[in-house]
């Protein structure tokens, strides 16, 4: 991360911008499952690019603050210093970690993380010429005395190999060493980077009196800081949003899908449980994003997906053709797609079950502090434009209270031509089902503490939950009682899980597990 962050505070973005964008970005958007192969667990061309997008220039040399990056040989065993290059290439050899994220090959070299035996780049600095340089560590100030478990015993031999190779070079190169207690944290807490911040902008305020002495005995004197202002990235995190970046590298990557469906004939907001698998593959090409997916088996359903990105610098134009019942039935779906700040909407024609239209659809996205509204609709008009046809869907979330947690459902659905998302936990309903509706209650305080079950995949929070629903078709009504674990890959790729046990008027007592596995 300090590469990261480095890069981002030399290439002139302000520290409240960095703050921002390390809090509030989605990182889980920034990373992809990367099973296929033997590189690593995730790709990173995505963040590689971001970190590129948001400097003033795309070249580290260029940078408003010389910025040097340094790396560690697999194949010399020597360390380099990059001080430039494109950042989307450099940056990746100064925080590739063997297993987890792939390493950076240039020519026969193979360059990774050089945390393993510099934790912190001092004598880089003093090699570039720096008069002052301020170290920083973060190493636990406790450690535990039983360590039976891998992911135990290998962050423990870690800690001490670090601390080996960097207490002698901190001794010679750094002037000031700022110490961080990240007791009780690992480097996959991407989502506590505003408390992490916080730790080290309190720990650092304590050593201020100290720097400044030691800058007064070399004879440094103190400069007042250009403002720096704040850039407009709110193009570039919509494409983040959305999937919108423009990598040059072509990408293939296999596709597995279970326990929800990932037609892109049904809605985004609410996936309706599918116990059957999806399998596929997608190849990216800068502009040109194509999606292959089979149902179960080709013989049932086949779709292929065709998007051409930035059309225009807010649109994109999307095509969807699906066969299915051994291809003899085929829908489709042509048109533009204009992706905003906290929505899209989309136009074009369509055709389903061998009926055509003129469809539009929209999401949105409104938050706040204690409220968060979803919503997705699709509207189907007659080529005669005398009628139409909706299907809707809507999701509030209310938060009276840290502890507590209010979600609230609809869907209403008036076509007999797009399948309704399922939110009915009971008798499974048609699905062409005209209302659903479903409240639950959420309890937010953490039950246990994070668990690693295995070395890179955390168990985080369990949360007990009420809920009740309700089938319009045939008025229905579901009660039930559930418990939700949230699993993390990494600290970026959640997988949520959710146990419940209800009483429906038709089945009487049921129990279900509602999961999503998306590779």
């Amino acid at each position: 991360m300090g590469s990261i962050v480095g890069t981002m505070y030399g290439s002139g973005l302000s520290i409240a911008q960095i703050e921002e964008l390390v809090t509030e970005i989605p990182f889980e958007n920034m990373f992809d499952l990367n099973l296929g192969t033997r590189e690593s667990l995730l790709t990173t061309y995505k963040v590689n690019q971001f970190l590129e997008e948001i400097a003033f220039d795309r070249r580290l040399e260029k940078t408003v603050i010389p910025t040097a990056l340094l790396s560690y040989d697999l194949t010399s065993g020597t360390k380099f210093i990059h001080t430039s290059g494109n950042i989307s290439e450099v940056i990746q050899s100064s925080y590739a970690i063997p297993y987890y994220f792939p390493p950076y090959q240039f020519g026969n070299r193979f360059l990774i993380d050089p945390g393993i035996v510099e934790i912190t780049p001092v004598k880089a600095a003093k090699a570039l010429g720096s008069d002052f340089v301020i170290g920083t560590i973060s190493f636990e100030k406790g450690h535990d005395l039983v360590y039976d478990s891998p992911s135990k015993a290998i962050n423990r031999f870690m800690d001490l190999v670090q601390q080996e190779n960097t207490d002698n070079i901190l001794e010679d190169y750094a002037d000031v060493l700022i110490e961080v207690d990240v007791s009780g944290y690992t480097f996959t807490d991407f989502d506590k980077a505003d408390r992490l911040i916080e730790i080290g902008y309190l720990t650092t305020k304590e050593e201020i009196s100290n720097i400044k002495k030691s800058l007064s005995k070399k004879n440094i004197s103190l400069q007042e800081s250009k403002t720096r202002d704040k850039r407009d990235l709110s193009l570039l995190l919509n494409d983040l949003e959305y999937d919108r970046l423009l990598i040059d590298k072509q990408r293939f990557r296999p596709l597995f899908y279970y326990g929800r469906d990932q037609s892109s004939f049904k809605q985004d907001l609410f996936r309706s449980e599918y116990h059957k698998s999806q399998f596929g593959f997608e190849l990216n090409q800068k502009h040109l994003d194509t999606r292959f997916l089979v149902q179960e088996n080709i013989n049932e359903s086949v779709e292929l997906d065709l998007r051409w990105k930035k059309l225009s610098q807010n649109t994109d134009l999307k095509s969807t053709i699906r066969g299915q019942d051994e291809l003899d039935n085929t829908d489709w779906k042509l048109g533009i797609k204009y992706y905003a700040d906290n929505y899209t909407w989309g136009l074009g024609r369509a055709s389903f079950r061998d009926e055509d239209f003129n469809y539009l659809d929209n999401k949105f996205n409104l938050s706040s502090d204690e409220f968060v509204l979803q919503g997705e609709s699709n509207l189907l008009i007659e080529p005669s434009i005398e009628s139409f046809k909706v299907l809707h869907s809507l999701k509030g979330t209310f938060n009276p209270s840290r502890r507590w947690t209010i979600t609230s459902k609809l869907v209403y659905n008036d076509t007999l031509s797009i399948e309704s998302p399922i939110i009915y936990r009971g008798l499974k309903p048609d699905k062409y089902v005209k209302n659903q509706y479903s409240l639950e209650f959420g309890y937010n305080y953490r039950l246990v503490n994070t668990v690693d079950v295995i070395h890179f995949l955390q168990l985080r929070e369990v949360k007990p939950y009420l809920f009740f629903d309700y089938e319009g078709n045939n008025e229905l009504l579901v009660s039930g009682i559930g418990v939700e674990f949230n699993l993390n890959l990494l600290g970026l790729k959640p997988l949520d899980f959710k146990l419940y046990t209800a009483y429906d008027e038709e089945e009487e007592f049921l129990f279900g597990l509602d999961f999503n596995f998306n590779y």
